[in-house]
């Protein structure tokens, strides 16, 4: 009975030394699991590139601290003790967790997130690949997933959660979204240089009487904006293509079918600028300060931005005044 209640009681010991108050030092025990595998002083420190002493040693602190003895000492070498046997066991536990942690340490330091961003429709041309190749230099653990909508989805995309931060022609909903400021883009004609509107500086609306126009699709916002303010001023434009695809508004002013109502910074895009540069096209500023849109980035007042999206957020934050 007493032997029993010793073996228990140092058992108990060992155990509090593993997961109690003593400080426990995984080098030490990579120490003695190896001895113990090994049954050699000398074997061990082959195994481990330390000395036979070195290795005594610490066994010898482990046996002090533990009070109790790991190994029994023959001239024909070493024999574990019961005791060794528990903390072998106890021990390999204790490494395997290790084990488990450091590969979680560093499956996340290499672990990628994606981070999805709504955006008004053009607004990614004019941001342009370097912007977000910038911010995947300083986040290089962060995918970046650009999703361009018609404006009369972006609220919807929003509320069904597919994404909770983007960029939204204002005016903004401050009851259903929270906001800041990014940039104000400009509407021009694209028009063939021989066009008799090609001849002035900018156009006023009552320049559009009469002028055949290719515009974008009535599922986007400008359409019923730009509307309005032609009918505002009794001025019903001739409207003879309607699309989302912006190709087909160059095509349509390089058919010399008449002029192509597009955002003034498409005109400066690298395939663009060649395009009109081949096809003798030139863009006039529409000079009514109602042909420009605001652009903000907007996030759901309910959202809860991750660690991905805070960091976007702040990079657009931090670069609004350069855009």
């Amino acid at each position: 009975m007493l032997l029993c209640f010793y073996i228990e009681t140092k058992s108990y010991i060992i155990i509090n030394y593993l997961f109690g108050d003593k400080a426990m030092n995984t080098a030490d025990l990579k120490t003695f699991t190896t001895v113990y595998e090994c049954s050699s002083f000398s074997q061990a420190s082959k195994r481990l590139f330390l000395t036979p002493q070195g290795i005594a040693k610490t066994i010898s602190r482990l046996e002090e601290e533990l009070d109790i003895p790991l190994f029994f000492r023959t001239k024909r070498g070493i024999t574990p003790t019961e005791y060794a046997g528990i903390l072998y066991e106890k021990a390999k536990d204790i490494q395997l967790i290790f084990s488990d942690i450091t590969a979680i340490k560093s499956s996340k330091s290499t672990l990628k997130t994606t981070v999805s961003v709504l955006s008004a429709y053009g607004f990614l041309s004019y941001l342009g690949y370097p912007f977000f190749h910038g911010f995947r230099q300083t986040h290089p653990n962060i995918i970046l997933n650009a999703i361009e909508v018609p404006d009369s989805i972006l609220p919807t995309a929003f509320e069904m959660k597919k994404a909770n931060i983007g960029f939204m022609m204002g005016p903004i909903d401050d009851y259903k979204f929270k906001s800041f400021y990014i940039t104000t883009n400009q509407y021009a004609v694209l028009l063939p240089e021989e066009h008799p509107l090609a001849q002035k500086s900018s156009l006023s609306l009552e320049d559009l009487i009469g002028i055949s126009l290719a515009v974008k699709g009535k599922e986007y916002d400008i359409y019923p904006i730009h509307l309005n303010k032609f009918i505002k001023k009794n001025i019903y434009p001739n409207i003879e293509l309607e699309t989302s695809e912006d190709a087909f508004l160059f095509e349509y002013a390089a058919n010399r079918h008449g002029g192509a109502v597009i955002l003034e910074y498409q005109a400066k895009l690298e395939h663009y600028t060649a395009y009109m540069q081949k096809y003798r096209l030139t863009i006039r500023r529409l000079s009514d300060a109602a042909f420009s849109r605001e652009i903000y980035f907007v996030e759901p007042v309910d959202a809860h931005l991750t660690p991905g999206e805070t960091a976007f957020k702040e990079y657009i934050y931090s670069h609004r005044k350069k855009l």
